[in-house]
């Protein structure tokens, strides 16, 4: 009989890592795909991938700049929130997270009145804990009744947010009566953990 204990599965992820299980993309159709296949390192070329609806991810992944310091921009279009995060763990690194909605059509309110996380929305689909790291990203002109760069949605062990080297720039909250608020552009919402370095 053949058992696993924790070093052998750390030797086996550290493995699977190292075997060069990864995708470069190019486009945002190639990006939803890449997604919703197994490459647990998703390199993105330099440029702007324009949403139409949010990318969700549900699984361990990271998704990466190609090339640190060259411009990669995934942008919500004010029509879209750009990330929901329900599983991981998950790293992004190098993005910037630009113009999501939380609830669409360019404005927070929307029909069911508040509305959490314009750029991102970590929110665990299972009582599993979901961990993202954000490294040297920018958070830039998202909006949301509350959380408009971030919402880290769910109980502090379920939900954990860290932010590494990041910007949250022009963020807008629309908290009271539509009256949309800067707030030096860092809105975030947590239920969970945040961890900010």
């Amino acid at each position: 009989m053949f058992q696993l204990n924790s070093l052998s599965v750390f030797l086996i992820a550290i493995l699977h890592v190292s075997s060069g299980n990864s995708v470069l993309i190019s486009t945002t159709a190639e990006l939803r795909t890449a997604l919703s296949q197994d490459a647990l390192t998703i390199r993105l070329a330099a440029g702007e991938y324009l949403l139409t609806e949010e990318l969700t991810i549900a699984r361990d992944v990271t998704i990466t700049a190609d090339v640190m310091g060259q411009d990669v921009t995934i942008n919500g279009q004010d029509s879209t929130r750009v990330l929901k995060i329900t599983a991981g763990p998950v790293e992004i690194i190098g993005l910037k997270i630009k113009q999501g909605s939380a609830g669409g059509s360019g404005s927070a309110g929307g029909s069911l009145g508040l509305r959490f996380g314009g750029g991102a929305r970590i929110e665990p689909s299972t009582g599993t804990p979901v961990y993202v790291r954000f490294h040297t990203c920018v958070f830039q002109a998202n909006i949301a009744d509350f959380g408009s760069a971030l919402t880290v949605a769910g109980h502090r062990s379920t939900a954990v947010a860290e932010l590494n080297n990041c910007t949250l720039d022009s963020n807008i909250k629309f908290a009271s009566g539509n009256n949309p608020q800067t707030l030096g552009g860092s809105d975030v919402y947590s239920e969970g953990s945040v961890f900010v370095s």
